[in-house]
Parts: C-alpha cells; structure tokens; sequence
C-alpha cells in the first residue's frame, strides 16, 4: 500500500491486515518538491472535460502525463479516447494482472 495523505485512522486499519508494513516519513517540505512537476485545474461541464484533455494534450510541452479518474470503466474509455486521438496512453487500474 502506497499512499501519501493517510489519515491516522487509515494507517490503524491498514495496519490490522498488513504483516511487517514499513512507513517512510519524509521530514522535510524540501524533498516532496518535484522540480519541473506542472499540475493544471480547470473547472469544467462533465460532458466538456475529455474535449478539454484532449485539447491540453495537444497545446502543452510534455513527456509524460499522469491522469486519474474515477474508476476502471473510465479509465479504460479514456485510454481509448487518447490513444484514438494519437497519443501513446496504458491505463492502470487495481484489478489488472
């Protein structure tokens, strides 16, 4: 398990079904910055965010891209979507092999 905003409650929970479970802290703000990491929001219409996806993908100076969604079937019609408009995508979801 891999997270970076458990809460204290979370971290109880996950403790009871994990053998040997190993936590790293990292102490200092300095080392959580990944330098030339850009994050973009934009607040959108459910039916207007794939267009506007697409649209950034095409506008914006790239090597790689990270998308989350809300669950398997997205993903996998996203990946779809994207690599139907050109772009090399995998989608990743919990229930792969």
């Amino acid at each position: 398990m891999f997270s970076a905003t458990l809460t204290d409650k979370s971290k109880e929970v996950c403790k009871m079904y994990m053998r040997d479970p190993f936590e790293l802290y990292i102490d200092s703000d300095k080392k959580l910055t990944l330098h030339g990491l850009k994050q973009y929001f934009v607040t959108l219409e459910e039916n207007q965010k794939t267009k506007k996806l697409i649209d950034l993908l095409d506008n914006l100076d790239f090597n790689q891209v990270i998308i989350f969604v809300k669950n398997q079937q997205h993903a996998q019609k996203l990946n779809e979507i994207i690599r139907t408009e050109g772009f090399p995508a995998v989608a990743c979801y919990r229930s792969m092999p």
